[in-house]
């Protein structure tokens, strides 16, 4: 039974290694598609270098696929004040995601996504990001 119990440790130390690694990649993801939200610069180089004609559409989709703040390794991945900011990004994002061409310079065009991208800098800002 020795062996079962430390076994059965050994696997908690793994799943605890792999959550953390996992809460990090999660982390790094969600900062980074942050910054992209909140640079048109940044955008023009993401349709041309990765997503075609499509990013518009794909910087909303990536957004709603990460993000999940009711999520163990979310929590994990982030403080309360951090949750609190992508928080209230998300809900100004999520208010007019739906009516959002998916061309990117379309996107550019409207009054919302400039308002987007400066709630993703002010995300920035108070996180210290």
């Amino acid at each position: 039974h020795q062996f079962d119990r430390l076994t059965l440790r050994f696997r908690r130390q793994i799943m605890a290694a792999l959550t953390a690694m996992s809460s990090k990649s999660l982390r790094e993801s969600i900062i980074d598609w942050v910054k992209l939200l909140s640079s048109k610069e940044a955008q023009i180089d993401f349709e041309k270098s990765a997503a075609g004609d499509l990013a518009g559409d794909e910087l909303v989709e990536v957004w709603y696929g990460n993000y999940h703040p009711e999520t163990f390794l979310h929590k994990r991945a982030f403080s309360q004040e951090e949750t609190e900011a992508l928080d209230d990004f998300h809900r100004k994002f999520d208010s007019c995601a739906s009516e959002l061409p998916t061309r990117l310079a379309d996107l550019h065009k409207t009054k919302e996504w400039p308002e987007i991208m400066q709630s993703a800098k002010e995300v920035l800002s108070k996180c210290g990001w």
